[in-house]
């Protein structure tokens, strides 16, 4: 101890060492070896530290020391305790020094921010846990351009450490595990965070995948070899938005459906090979399927290419089926289908292009059928009203006039409250012009009146004075003012008033038109059959009977009745009913009229 300090003296204060983790730890520790005189006064906690801090110096300790407030509070806590505990052999020990350890670096991580793993079924029985596998969220996997797909955080180097003595112990840097494996064509990285993430964005929209030999990629189109339990519905929910295409591959074997039963596809466009299975719902844009569409199933879309419909609902615009349709209903603006058998085709033109076998055919403007054959009756209506479109079409026509007589009906109180008020204030005209014959002596005449009349209604009463050398009152000036203002307000309410008028005159003709649209439609029989056909404009039809030759029939407004039209005639007349008929429909006329009617 040094010689200069007495108290310290009276103290056995040493430093020793022990290890932790392979690192030393500086202990410091404090035992009077006699009494202290003076334990509470500051000069001897200021000695008890330089002491310490000799102490330190000599086992070269240099980081790591604990800050000067907590070695402050435990030389003050010792020095408190000391006459209280009476003990003078006791040692009072504390850490004054460690080594601050390295923190070791994290390891790569990557995230998939859209998951790419097979979800379960959705549970749609709680009490008997059964499971539809069909809801397995496909569409899940749809991203457009821009969205980010995968972060991939680097692995960090890690904070080296050092002992008490200053020396570095160095940090173990984290290890990267993780590589990016991605098509450029479709994906690209971005660096962020000043490089400590890369994040894989999508340059498309369409799927997420990952391949084992192209990694991360986009594609807009999905392709199945069939839709089953391992896929799940394929659902494109913004479909109109999203180029996407569901290739379902399928097989040529006609046992086997390449859309399972029950399931459902949304895309843009479908294209399946094989059978598409009972129950199944199909809706896209353009669909076409090489194989059947087996009953309860329901095609919905735009435009529509099948080979054969057993028992199923087809809805669209533009439909063809290329082969048969058994006990089907099949609802479009134009339809075309080679056989029919039972079933009911809906359409603003609709083709039988070889033979009707009983069921039912209704247009809204031209209806062909090269045959009628079978032991039924074919029934072969022109009746726009059934037409989905057509009516659609209509009920937005009827939406208008109402909304367009509600609004007139809204704006007649202020129309005739303002009419009122110019009637009222046709007296203050009146009122001038008995002033101007009082002071003048004299009658004016009707082209006197006019004139004053028109200065009036254009706004210039301020120069009536003037002109007619007589002083009018500000009150009557004011009125006559007003008196132009409303004038011109009412002309343009008039004026608006007709034109709205006139706007629901001309839906209503519209809407009248399509109550008898039917007048102007046409049906066609390409040749001879052995079935019966009942054939109707509207509410009137005619007998059943056999057609043994190429048929035109119509509606004549003359005769108030259906009639048998010479085809070569109604074409060289150039009937305005041909021109509303597609190119298709015309050039069936025209082939037709090959074997006119006689």
């Amino acid at each position: 101890m040094n010689e200069n300090n007495p108290e310290t003296d009276k103290l056995d204060l040493f430093i020793h060492l022990e290890e932790h983790h392979g690192h030393d730890v500086a202990l410091l520790s404090i035992r009077p070896n006699t009494r202290l005189h003076a334990p509470g006064a500051p000069e001897t906690r200021q000695l008890v530290i330089e002491e310490i801090n000799r102490q330190l110096a000599a086992h070269h300790i240099v980081a790591g020391i604990v800050v000067a407030a907590e070695l402050e509070h435990h030389i003050d806590s010792y020095l408190a305790g000391y006459l209280r505990r009476g003990s003078y052999r006791d040692f009072y020990t504390f850490r004054i020094a460690q080594p601050t350890l390295p923190q070791p670096g994290s390891d790569s991580s990557m995230q998939e921010l859209i998951s790419l793993e097979a979800k379960p079924g959705r549970i749609v029985d709680e009490r008997t846990g059964r499971i539809d596998f069909r809801d397995l969220g496909f569409s899940d996997k749809l991203v457009h351009e821009g969205d980010d797909l995968v972060i991939l955080t680097h692995a960090t180097p890690g904070i080296h450490g050092t002992d008490i003595r200053g020396r570095k112990i160095s940090a173990a840097a984290g290890r990267e595990p993780h590589r990016l494996k991605f098509d450029r064509r479709s994906v690209r990285a971005e660096k962020r965070d000043a490089d400590r993430r890369t994040v894989l964005v999508a340059t498309r929209s369409g799927f997420f995948y990952r391949d084992e030999v192209k990694g991360y990629f986009v594609d807009p189109d999905v392709l199945v070899q069939a839709v089953d339990f391992t896929t799940g519905n394929i659902r494109i929910r913004d479909y109109s938005n999203v180029d996407t295409v569901i290739k379902v591959e399928g097989t040529d074997n006609i046992l086997y459906d390449s859309v399972k039963p029950g399931f459902a596809l949304k895309a843009r466009e479908i294209t399946v090979k094989g059978n598409v299975g009972r129950g199944a719902v199909l809706e896209g844009d353009t669909i076409t399927i090489v194989g059947i569409v087996d009953p309860d199933a329901r095609i919905i879309g735009n435009h529509i290419r099948i080979d054969k419909v057993v028992g199923a609902h087809i809805e669209g615009i533009d439909i063809q089926i290329n082969r048969v349709v058994t006990n089907a209903t099949i609802v479009g603006r134009r339809v075309q289908v080679q056989t029919c058998t039972t079933s009911q085709l809906f359409g603003i033109e609709v083709m039988v292009h070889k033979e009707l076998h009983a069921g039912t055919a209704t247009a809204g403007t031209f209806l062909y059928c090269n045959r009628i054959q079978g032991n039924g009756t074919a029934h072969l209506h022109i009746d726009p009203p059934r037409i989905p479109a057509l009516r659609a079409e209509q009920e937005l026509l009827e939406n208008e006039r109402d909304r367009a007589v509600s609004l007139l009906e809204r704006q007649a109180p202020q129309r005739r409250d303002k009419e009122r008020l110019h009637t009222e204030l046709e007296h203050e005209i009146e009122l001038v012009f008995g002033l101007v014959e009082r002071e003048k002596r004299l009658a004016l005449n009707d082209r006197q009146r006019i004139a004053i009349r028109q200065l009036i209604i254009n706004g210039h009463a301020d120069d009536l004075g003037p002109r007619l050398d007589l002083t009018f009152s500000a009150l009557t000036l004011k009125r006559l003012q007003t008196y132009h203002l409303l004038h011109r307000e009412l002309l343009d309410i008039r004026r608006n008033h007709a034109d709205q008028e006139a706007a629901i005159a001309t839906i209503q003709q519209h809407i009248d038109d399509f109550e008898r649209l039917y007048t102007r439609g046409l049906v066609a029989i390409g040749g001879p059959g052995n079935g019966e056909a009942r054939i109707a404009f509207g509410a009137r039809e005619l007998a059943p009977r056999r057609l043994h030759e190429a048929t035109l029939f119509g509606w004549s407004d003359e005769r108030k009745q259906i009639v048998r039209y010479p085809l070569n005639l109604v074409l060289a007349s150039r009937d305005p009913r041909l021109t509303t008929l597609s190119p298709q429909a015309q050039e069936i006329l025209q082939r037709t009229a090959a074997d006119p009617v006689s």
